[in-house]
């Protein structure tokens, strides 16, 4: 029984060499598109640390990538009606008019 156990083991390892010395693909190294996901494996996912990471670090360029945006499509949209786009040196305020009297009553006593 141990030996045909092993036998059968040498026997699928020579199948899976398929004839030119090279691995079978589950086993070999990518290429194609399959570098791009064993790179990620590589340097994303080899650690809980990096996942982890790489989890927070996207979380944080995601949200002020999308507040700028929104902040720039508000902006857009409600060009000159915002506080800092208002030229207040139109506007005449009624409490301007009354520090002005009570200046000018101190001035005349």
């Amino acid at each position: 029984m141990l030996f045909s156990t092993a036998f059968r083991r040498t026997a699928v390892q020579r199948l899976a060499m398929a004839g030119n010395g090279r691995r079978g693909l589950a086993t070999a190294s990518p290429g194609g598109s399959g570098a791009f996901v064993h790179t990620l494996y590589r340097n994303v996912f080899r650690s809980n640390i990096a996942y982890l990471t790489y989890v927070f670090a996207g979380a944080i360029v995601v949200e002020w990538v999308y507040s700028k945006g929104i902040d720039t499509a508000w902006e857009i949209s409600n060009r000159g009606k915002l506080f800092h786009q208002v030229d207040w040196t139109k506007w005449h305020f009624h409490l301007d008019e009354e520090e002005e009297e009570e200046e000018e009553e101190e001035e005349d006593e």
